[in-house]
């Protein structure tokens, strides 16, 4: 009895030692597997704070325009794209990955959501010649037997960044908002 209850552990053991050495995911430093946008507009909403950067804020509202030049609050101003970061364990299956490749650098990530429940459908990155983010586009949707709400985002570090959003309910009622933001009076 007392051998058989031996072998028994001996085997868990091995069991749990040789699934610990082998592995089908990939591993990833960080944790990361895709773009993360939640780290990247964090970074990004602490140094355009710290810049202390002025804005010229266009924003229409089904066809009435508003131009606002002022200082804003990155975190409220930027939080669409946050709430649009995919780099989570959890979608990592849910998401076709096809990055584009030039001289060996790193130009472009696509990410299309292969279920179409899912909120962000699109996320697109484009690097410049160093590495360095040069755009990023987003295409947010949501649709249910009475809404159907569309959301693109755009983001030039340094420029510009825009929100486009078109919502459609049962009643027909439609509604367009375009917010677009231009950085003035950068500092070097």
């Amino acid at each position: 009895m007392k051998s058989t209850f031996g072998l028994y552990i001996i085997l868990g053991m091995a069991f749990v030692f040789l699934g610990s050495c082998s592995s089908n995911t990939e591993v990833v430093p960080d944790g990361k597997k895709f773009f993360d946008a939640d780290d990247y507009f964090k970074k990004e909403i602490e140094r355009l704070t710290a810049n202390k950067d002025s804005v010229s804020k266009l924003l229409s509202i089904d066809g009435k325009i508003d131009v606002i030049i002022s200082m804003v609050d990155f975190e409220k101003e930027l939080d669409a794209f946050v709430k649009s970061n995919i780099n989570k364990s959890d979608l990592y299956d849910k998401y076709e990955v096809d990055s584009t490749y030039e001289k060996g650098l790193l130009r472009q990530e696509n990410y299309a959501a292969m279920d179409s429940t899912l909120w962000t459908r699109s996320f697109k990155v484009g690097y410049d010649s160093l590495g360095k983010v040069s755009q990023i586009d987003i295409k947010n949707i949501r649709e249910n037997p009475i809404l159907k709400s569309v959301q693109s985002l755009s983001y030039k570090p340094d420029t510009l960044y825009g929100i486009v959003g078109y919502t459609k309910t049962l009643l027909n009622d439609e509604g367009k908002t375009r917010i677009e933001v231009n950085l003035i009076n950068r500092k070097p």
